[in-house]
């Protein structure tokens, strides 16, 4: 049969049962301190997505700035090679060679020489 108590134990039981029952009451609120509270870590969480969202969008944008600039800057600088290019062969299509100048000055060369041999023959020779 079952133990009969005595009002005194019962009190005592009860008395450690409300104690017991503190300490588990203290120990959860003590937790329920520490964490964070959903709506707050969803807030927290959403402001994050939010930072990243807007992180990636600027970098996309200057990303796009970098692009355009370097294809405008790619498209001057061709240019620019392409006026070099088109001045230096101007130049050496109106600059004669090095070799033609020197025919050019020796057929003077000798055609005054030739004119001077045929002067003196001409005039000295008689």
């Amino acid at each position: 049969m079952a133990e009969e108590m005595t009002p005194g134990e019962v009190s005592r039981r009860f008395d450690r049962i409300e104690r017991d029952q503190r300490a588990l009451d203290d120990r959860i609120t003590s937790v329920a301190g520490q964490m964070v509270p959903a709506a707050l870590y969803e807030a927290a969480h959403q402001a994050l997505i939010d930072r990243v969202a807007h992180a990636e969008a600027d970098t996309k944008a200057a990303f796009d700035r970098v692009e355009a600039t370097s294809r405008e800057r790619k498209r001057e600088l061709e240019a620019k090679i392409a006026a070099v290019a088109r001045a230096q062969s101007e130049r050496d299509k109106s600059r004669p060679s090095i070799i033609a100048n020197w025919i050019t000055a020796s057929g003077v060369v000798i055609a005054l020489v030739g004119l001077v041999v045929t002067l003196v023959m001409t005039h000295g020779g008689r």
